[in-house]
């Protein structure tokens, strides 16, 4: 199993370890502002990694194939974006939860 520098910085600072056979398990037990704290955090670092960026595209993907496409169509991921992502990732950790509820 993979465990990368950042990942053993997230397990040492809050105590979840990222292991994909439990990690939901562990982080719906979380707080939930430690939670969406730590989340942000962490696909902040993935949003911008080295030579790696995330992006959303502003117009429809046909444009590509037209050769209408430039750099400016292009949107670069902030943190409010990766806010957005966190949330929603979020809710679905607890669907399972609110279903057995309801």
């Amino acid at each position: 199993m993979y465990r990368g520098s950042r990942c053993s910085v997230y397990r040492d600072r809050v105590g979840v370890d990222f292991d994909p056979q439990t990690n939901a398990e562990t982080l719906v037990t979380l707080e939930e502002d430690k939670l969406r704290e730590t989340l942000i955090e962490y696909f902040c670092q993935w949003a911008s990694c080295g030579d790696s960026y995330i992006f959303d595209l502003t117009r429809v993907k046909e444009a590509f194939a037209i050769g209408t496409m430039s750099f400016d169509d292009f949107v670069e991921w902030d943190e409010s974006r990766v806010a957005e992502l966190v949330d929603e990732f979020i809710a679905w950790l607890k669907e399972p939860a609110q279903k057995q509820k309801g």
